[in-house]
């Protein structure tokens, strides 16, 4: 239960109003609970690069957090939290609705789900965990991942049987649940002017006409060395969303150099070039609050190690790619270098 975690709750309702960023970018990075509880070299290295923000990497997805319908094993996300509040870090909370990582009662179920079976099943599960961390988490990715590469919504269990107003459905149910909360739609793959950031840019649009609480747009910007981030496209989405009075963190990053086939410092430069871009693009943005790595060492990435994707090796030393986000984003952190 929150109340075991002995914090006491914080925000305010003015809190999902600001939009402009006052002072730096926050550094932020996905972490693991088990992996900051179990090796103490991944904890230090956690703690000491000056992250201000924490993302459980899966700790917070339906299929933990509600594996019996009805029945919320809190446990391990609890940790996650309280682990990033006694450091002074804050969470954000990842991710309440999602056409993957659903548990199996509610892929498989006894009988069929139709919108009035399982649309009670989606506002209690969001009431619950929204609910379960309200003054304690300050910003959630409400819908992840909703289109697809050509701007059509993707056609997951939620939109399929609830239709595609589960987005709005979704966002007002965390809204009323805590109103102090800053709440987004998180996708891959939008950092390009193109027909999935125009699909995006318009459903952000229509949502806002209605009248739906969406408070920001989450850039996931999972990149690779073969198809980099253009720094002025990524701006010029950022600027459009902020135009709607919109936050437009990164909030997933992480550069594949399995893509490129050159010598290993060549692989580096060219990841740090890429990460630098991000950042810049994120630091000259106004309206982006966060800039976050989807962790933050190759010992731990949902890629793999031989991907090499994040800005410390797997023995933790730093890459080039981290001395490129910290000078972007005018972050001062000693690290040992590659």
């Amino acid at each position: 239960m929150v109340a075991a975690l002995g914090l006491g709750r914080g925000g305010s309702s003015s809190a999902a109003e600001q939009v402009f960023r006052r002072g730096p970018v926050v550094l932020g990075t996905a972490f693991r609970i088990r992996a900051a509880e179990t090796d103490p070299t991944y904890r230090g290295q956690l703690l000491a690069h000056g992250y201000g923000s924490l993302t459980p990497e899966y700790e917070m997805q339906m299929d933990g957090l509600e594996p019996q319908r009805g029945i919320f094993n809190f446990v391990q996300a609890d940790r996650a939290v309280e682990f990033a509040r006694a450091h002074g870090m804050t969470v954000r909370g990842h991710t309440l609705v999602w056409g993957k990582q659903l548990p199996s009662w509610l892929t498989r179920p006894s009988a069929r789900w139709t919108r009035a079976t399982l649309l009670p099943v989606l506002q209690q599960w969001i009431r619950t965990v929204v609910a379960h961390y309200a003054g304690l988490v300050g910003e959630w990715d409400v819908v992840n991942e909703p289109l697809n590469d050509d701007g059509s919504l993707k056609r997951n269990l939620w939109e399929r049987l609830i239709g595609p107003d589960y987005i709005r459905i979704a966002f007002e149910t965390a809204h009323a649940t805590d109103p102090a909360a800053v709440l987004y739609i998180n996708d891959y793959s939008t950092e390009w002017l193109d027909a999935k950031s125009n699909a995006l840019y318009a459903l952000a649009r229509k949502l806002l006409g209605e009248g739906v609480p969406l408070g920001g747009i989450g850039f996931q910007v999972h990149s690779n060395t073969r198809t980099p981030v253009i720094t002025r496209q990524l701006e010029a989405n950022m600027k459009r969303f902020g135009a709607l009075r919109l936050r437009t963190d990164v909030t997933e990053m992480d550069v594949d150099m399995r893509t490129l086939t050159a010598a290993p410092q060549a692989k580096l430069r060219a990841q740090a070039r890429i990460y630098a871009d991000a950042a810049q693009a994120c630091a000259s943005s106004p309206t982006c609050w966060t800039f976050t790595t989807w962790g933050f060492t190759d010992k731990y990435t949902w890629l793999g190690p031989a991907a090499q994707p994040l800005p410390f090796t797997a023995r933790y030393a730093a890459k080039p790619a981290w001395q490129a986000i910290t000078a972007r984003l005018g972050h001062h952190a000693r690290a040992n270098h590659v």
